[in-house]
């Protein structure tokens, strides 16, 4: 009877090592899925946050939100002596010009006549420094020159740095009533809302009538920019 106990031992001692082995096999595959699901969960968070990242630079920053109104009387409106004051409080800046360089043009006219947009809007006389938004000459053409790539600009900018107030219905000192109007023109399309909410964009043509229907009738001709402007 020896023998035979020999081989059941001998059995039950193989039994149990095929047994710890078919355990170990198990839970290796448990650890092997577990570690694939969190790579794989890794993965899709880093994949969604450059997702993320790539849509939100795709996005175009934000336009810059109209100023609170100023002043101005009745037109024309010179520019300021200092225009230090109303650059900052147009969200702007000194430039050194090394980004964005392209440029707009703005008419105006009240009741029939034409408004000059002064030369040398945000030019400090005596030192020379220009905002990114600047003019130099009266012809209405407006100077954008940033720092940087990408930034937006609007109308209302420049109204705020020239300290003339600009919103829906309201140039300077002058209102809608009496069958006068505040009337914007894109390209010599009229548009409507704030006009101070108006974008800067290449070669864009912005025309600001305030009169009478007839007035509105014909807006300024179309401005012919120069070459390379």
């Amino acid at each position: 009877m020896i023998e035979p106990d020999k081989d059941r031992r001998r059995g039950q001692r193989r039994a149990k090592a095929a047994a710890a082995r078919e355990a170990a096999r198990r839970a290796e595959r448990r650890r092997s899925i577990l570690l694939r699901a969190g790579l794989a969960a890794a993965g899709l968070a880093v994949l969604g946050g450059v997702t993320a990242g790539i849509a939100a630079a795709a996005q175009p920053p934000a336009l810059p939100a109209p100023a609170a109104a100023t002043g101005g009387g009745a037109p024309p409106w010179p520019a300021p002596t200092d225009p230090t004051e109303g650059i900052r409080a147009a969200g702007l800046d000194f430039s050194r010009m090394t980004g964005d360089h392209f440029h707009s043009h703005l008419n105006i006219r009240i009741d029939g006549d034409p408004v000059p947009v002064p030369a040398n809007l945000g030019i400090v006389a005596a030192t020379g420094r220009m905002s990114e938004l600047h003019t130099h000459d009266t012809s209405g053409l407006l100077h954008i020159e940033s720092d940087s790539r990408g930034h937006r600009y609007t109308l209302g900018q420049v109204f705020t740095e020239w300290g003339v107030r600009l919103q829906q219905g309201r140039i300077g000192s002058r209102a809608d009533e009496q069958g006068r109007t505040l009337r914007a023109y894109i390209d010599g399309k009229p548009t409507t809302g704030n006009p101070a909410e108006i974008e800067l964009l290449p070669h864009r043509q912005v025309a600001l009538v305030y009169g009478t229907a007839l007035d509105q009738q014909n807006p300024p001709p179309t401005y012919q920019f120069a070459p390379g402007d």
